[in-house]
Formats: C-alpha cells, structure tokens, sequence
C-alpha cells in the first residue's frame, strides 16, 4: 500500500499593525486552490478580479481578517510581495 507522505509546509509570513500573519506559499497549497486559481485566471484576466480571489481564497481562509482594514494599494503590494516568495501563481 502506497502511503502519501505528509507535505512539509513553507510560508509567507507578513505583518498588518501589531498582528503577524502566515499563509502557506502557494505550491503548498490543496491542489483545489491551484485548479480554481487557473480557471478563475482564465476566466477574468482583470487584475482587480484576480486581487480580489487571492484575497478571499488565499489569504483571507489561513490568515483571517488580514486584508480587512487594508486598502486595495496595500492588498495588492501583499499579493505582489506573496507571489515574488511564492513564484508564479502556478501560471
């Protein structure tokens, strides 16, 4: 019997105020994560759209309430910052 080793998790840790946030690096994510990245890529090629989504499917699910008080500037610099330790965003 195959057994499925437990996957060594990296993350991107990131400060908002006085509260410290980790959210896994993007290859660590569930296989799901990738394959709705892709479709929903795919679908809105808009910048503003693909911000939102990492917003709400990446970040907000590990790191609750992280991009709550943060400004659409200040989102898309934490993106930014996530995809350049990450990698691509499996594109």
């Amino acid at each position: 019997m195959y057994q499925v080793e437990t996957a060594e998790s990296k993350t991107f840790d990131f400060k908002v105020n006085d509260a410290i946030y980790s959210v896994p690096l993007f290859e660590f994510m569930p296989l799901k994560v990738l394959i709705a990245y892709k479709d929903m890529a795919k679908q809105n090629p808009d910048g503003v759209e693909i911000a939102q989504w990492v917003a709400e499917n990446i970040f907000e699910p590990y790191a609750p309430g992280c991009t709550e008080l943060l400004t659409v500037g200040q989102v898309v610099g934490l993106i930014e910052a996530y995809v350049n330790a990450s990698g691509d965003l499996g594109e």
